[in-house]
């Protein structure tokens, strides 16, 4: 499933780079807009791609970025714009190529001001023979609305190579303007509407808790008002989180 409200996504693109450095001068990247950094040794590599078919649904292939075992290796993404965006939610792919390895050696954290970070909270990998594999998680945590936010994945141990692959932010939309309550007489008509910000948006009206069959725009219109429309009206704005 893709989102409407995708902030960015981040494939690695599909060149071997010997660092990062080199990888982001010549705009291997996906997102040029962006600042990619990385330590010593880290590298952007085409063997043990991801796979659609054995490893996750919206795995790209191709390039990752691996960290060695170096404690304190890292890979940082940095220029991200996310003001008055809401519900922020970060998910990525990890390779792990030891199998003794659960990722507790690996920190995703975030920052508003490049200098002091907020851990994210991952769910650990399965560890034990045939393990060696790509997981795709989704982090837990607030992820700050801020003009330039930096993604940072850290290496803190010195258990296992990791590879980095499929970053995605994505939101949810933002409502500015709420439906309102309306009276109105038999015969007369009522509009209800709600503004919201974000792309592709889907709406749904809902009379009862019910949905309206065909009122799935930004308002609502029951062109003259009977009896039977005395009810309570709402409407669910989709994005990329869910339900609004």
């Amino acid at each position: 499933m893709n989102p409407s409200n995708i902030v960015f996504t981040e494939t690695m693109g599909s060149a071997t780079s010997t660092s990062i450095a080199i990888h982001e001068s010549n705009s291997r990247f996906d997102n040029d807009g962006f600042t990619m950094t990385g330590s010593a040794g880290t590298q952007v590599l085409t063997t043990s791609p991801s796979s659609s078919t054995q490893d996750y649904p919206l795995a790209s292939g191709s390039a990752n970025v691996a960290l060695p075992t170096t404690s304190g290796a890292f890979f940082q993404i940095t220029n991200i714009n996310t003001s008055g965006l809401s519900n922020l939610e970060l998910s990525f792919a990890i390779l792990k190529e030891n199998v003794n390895a659960n990722g507790s050696d690996l920190v995703v954290e975030v920052s508003s001001d490049g200098t002091t970070f907020t851990p994210l909270t991952v769910a650990s990998f399965p560890d034990g023979a045939g393990t060696n594999s790509w997981y795709y998680r989704i982090a837990g945590g607030a992820i700050p609305a801020t003009a330039n936010l930096t993604i940072r994945f850290r290496k803190t141990g010195t258990t296992s190579n990791y590879r980095i692959d499929d970053i995605r932010l994505i939101a949810a939309p933002t409502i500015s303007s709420q439906p309102i309550n309306l009276t109105k007489c038999v015969g007369q008509g009522a509009t209800f509407s709600v503004t919201a910000s974000g792309t592709g948006l889907m709406y749904q009206w809902r009379k009862d808790g019910n949905p309206i069959s065909g009122a799935t725009s930004s308002s609502y219109t029951i062109s003259s008002v009977q009896n039977e429309d005395a009810a309570s009206y709402d409407v669910i704005v989709g994005g990329a989180c869910g339900p609004t």
